[in-house]
C-alpha cells in the first residue's frame, strides 16, 4: 500500500526469535498534517456517501487512490472510530454488539435480580442469566439461554419464593433505550420509579440510534483541496525518509 512504503526500517525482534528482522517503524509520527489542520484554506468539508470507500473517494477527489490515508490524518474521528459503515451494515453490527435482551421495570431492583443470577419466566418458562443492571434506567440486561420471555410476565430469580413484581417492555438490547434526551439533544436523568415515557419533551435514544448517529457524524470529514493534496503527500513522504 502506498502509504506504508516510505516508513523507515528498524530492527525488530518478533516473539521468541533470537535474531531481529527488518520491519517498518509504524510508530513514526509526523506533525505536518496536524499543523496544516489549523489552516482552513488547505481543505474543504465533504460528506461521505453510502458505499464510498477511502480509495474510491481518493480517486474521485484526486484522480489517484494513493491519497486515501490523508483522510485519516486529517480527521481524528476516522482514526479513532474507522470509516463509516454502510446503512446495511449498521443493523447487523448493532445486533452483534448488543446481543442480549433488556427488561425494564419501575420497581426497586437494587437488592433483587443480582448479576449472574438465573431468571425464569413464570408464564413462558423462558430462562436467562442476568449480565448487568442499570439502576438509573430500571433495566436488567439478560442473556436469554432458552425460550422467549413474554412482554409482561412475572419473572423470578432463584426459587419461586423470590418472585418480584412483573418486568415490562422486554426488548432486544440493540432496540433498548440507552438514555433520554430533551429536544435540544441534552442528556436527561430519570427516576425509573416515576418516569413518564410518554412525555414528548423527553426523547428515548436506543443503542441502535446511538450507532446510527455516530455513523452519520463520521460521514462529514475534512479533505485536502486537490491542488494541495499532492504537495502534502510529497512533503509527508520526504519527512518520513529522514526520520
Amino acid at each position: 500500500m502506498a502509504y506504508f512504503k516510505n516508513f523507515p526500517l528498524v530492527n525488530y525482534l518478533y516473539g521468541g526469535e533470537t535474531s531481529p528482522s527488518l520491519a517498518q517503524n509504524l510508530t513514526v509520527a509526523v506533525s505536518l498534517i496536524d499543523e496544516l489542520k489549523g489552516n482552513t484554506t488547505f481543505y474543504n468539508s465533504f460528506e461521505i456517501k453510502d458505499n464510498e470507500r477511502p480509495d474510491t473517494l481518493s480517486y474521485l477527489l484526486y484522480g489517484t487512490t494513493d491519497y486515501y490515508w490523508t483522510f485519516y490524518f486529517l480527521n481524528q474521528d476516522l482514526r479513532e472510530s474507522g470509516w463509516p459503515l454502510t446503512e446495511k451494515e449498521i443493523l447487523p453490527l448493532a445486533k452483534t454488539s448488543y446481543p442480549n435482551f433488556v427488561f425494564t421495570t419501575a420497581n426497586d431492583i437494587s437488592t433483587t435480580f443480582l448479576t449472574g443470577e438465573t431468571i425464569t419466566g413464570n408464564s413462558s418458562g423462558a430462562v436467562g442469566q442476568i449480565r448487568k443492571k442499570r439502576l438509573d434506567m430500571g433495566q436488567i440486561i439478560v442473556n436469554v439461554t432458552s425460550g422467549t420471555f413474554l412482554d409482561t410476565e412475572t419473572v423470578f430469580a432463584g426459587t419461586e419464593e423470590n418472585v418480584n413484581k412483573s418486568l415490562t417492555n422486554v426488548t432486544e438490547q440493540y432496540n433498548a433505550v440507552h438514555h433520554y434526551e430533551n429536544t435540544d439533544g441534552e442528556y436527561q436523568d430519570i427516576d425509573p420509579r416515576y418516569f413518564n415515557s410518554s412525555d414528548p419533551a423527553i426523547i428515548p435514544i436506543t443503542n441502535l440510534d446511538r450507532m446510527v448517529l455516530r455513523n452519520d457524524e463520521l460521514r462529514t470529514i475534512d479533505v485536502f483541496k486537490p491542488e494541495v493534496a499532492a504537495q502534502v503527500a510529497t512533503e509527508f513522504n520526504n519527512l518520513l525518509r529522514f526520520e
